[in-house]
């Protein structure tokens, strides 16, 4: 019997499902429908591979985009934990090692997503001043201490990533805050942050 899948999967608990699909279906678009990493979703994603459990063998082009969409997945989840660390360290005080520890011990990651977060919220509060400056910079018309607190931290974070981290393209950091910023923010904290990241993009050297 094959175990039912929910949208809330991780890599590790999909793998061992991929590993018993020796007969079942191949996820294929629609005609005339490009199935792309680029702008595929768990939500389009879903009903196909919970489809192809009852029928034939699964492509390893669409196991690999599986596990892609998967990882991604985590990777947002990561990043929005990473924020929450942020923001209570900013908003409340609380010492951040504090903060970051509680939140891993009931996120669920994995290990090296866990070790993400801790890079990602080691990396901003180490560079915190120079973030500051650069949000300054790209955003002159709003005082860095004035923005709201999720503002502030989802640009610091993504800046970092941007300029400092150099792990994910550029795309992909600015696309991960505004999902943040929709996610967390005000109205217009997605159009903000965009804004501003549109213009630290031109910073980047990669």
């Amino acid at each position: 019997m094959v175990p039912v899948v929910t949208e809330d999967f991780t890599v590790m608990t999909l793998l061992p499902s991929l590993a018993g699909l020796k007969q079942t279906s191949r996820l294929r678009s629609r005609p005339g429908e490009q199935l792309s990493l680029k702008n595929v979703t768990i939500d389009l994603m879903l009903p196909r591979l919970l489809n192809s459990f009852s029928k034939s063998s699964v492509d390893n082009n669409d196991i690999i985009i599986i596990l892609r969409l998967a990882m991604a997945g985590e990777r947002r989840k990561a990043r929005a934990l990473a924020l929450k660390a942020l923001y209570e360290a900013d908003s409340a005080g609380h010492d951040i090692d504090s903060i970051v520890s509680h939140l891993l011990a009931e996120g669920g990651l994995s290990e090296e997503n866990n070790t993400f977060v801790r890079e990602l919220v080691s990396g901003v509060y180490m560079n915190k001043e120079k973030l500051d400056q650069d949000i300054q910079g790209f955003a002159p018309a709003w005082p860095v201490e004035q923005l709201p607190v999720v503002d502030r931290n989802i640009l610091r974070l993504a800046i970092f990533e941007i300029l400092l981290d150099n792990r994910v393209p550029v795309k992909v950091a600015i696309n991960e805050a505004v999902e943040l910023a929709k996610t967390f923010g005000g109205e217009n904290s997605p159009k903000f942050v965009n804004g501003v990241l549109g213009s630290v993009s031109s910073m980047a050297k990669r």
